[in-house]
């Protein structure tokens, strides 16, 4: 007796199912709703709240520094006057010369600090007005 051979094909084949045209369409209603809903403002109670004071309002820093009477001194003195939560009190020594810190910085670090001042200690008088800068 002969064999039939069955006109369906026995091979299985690894069936895949494409997820990507679903997630394309879910992105894009998500899209949808997101630009067409209406944002809805709760009714309450509109509260004033008062401002905050920090230290800093109160208590304003302070730099308190002997520098010579030269163009790095002035500097100095300009530059902090720029500055509104800064009280600076310079006292300047005539026969000082102001300290000076160059920084050398290469791809953002620093390589050397090189520094010009005087070693010398300050005059007593100096020390007097210091004394009194500290008591105001």
């Amino acid at each position: 007796m002969a064999r039939r051979v069955s006109r369906v094909n026995t091979d299985e084949e690894e069936v895949e199912l494409n997820m990507t045209p679903m997630l394309d369409v879910v992105f894009i209603l998500l899209i949808f709703f997101i630009v067409t809903s209406v944002f809805i403002k709760e009714p309450g109670v509109d509260t004033v709240r008062p401002d905050a004071v920090t230290e800093e309002d109160e208590n304003p820093s302070m730099l308190i520094a002997v520098t010579g009477d030269d163009d790095s001194a002035d500097r100095i003195r300009s530059l902090s006057a720029g500055e509104p939560k800064l009280t600076a009190r310079l006292v300047r020594e005539p026969t000082r010369t102001t300290t000076v810190k160059t920084r050398y910085i290469a791809d953002g670090q620093q390589l050397l600090r090189a520094d010009e001042e005087s070693t010398e200690p300050i005059r007593p008088e100096t020390a007097e007005q210091i004394i009194k800068v500290l008591a105001e």
